[in-house]
């Protein structure tokens, strides 16, 4: 039982863990779709 609770925390934090990461590579892939599209535009604005 006590291992079962170990491996539980172990994989709860390993899982966030990697959703975390996950997170941050799409926000980044995101944001930098995103402003290699919008830059142009706002510099045309200014």
């Amino acid at each position: 039982m006590k291992r079962l609770k170990f491996l539980s925390k172990y994989a709860g934090t390993t899982f966030a863990s990697l959703a975390l990461v996950v997170a941050q590579v799409a926000s980044t892939r995101f944001s930098f779709i995103f402003y290699q599209d919008e830059v142009p535009e706002k510099v045309k604005a200014l």
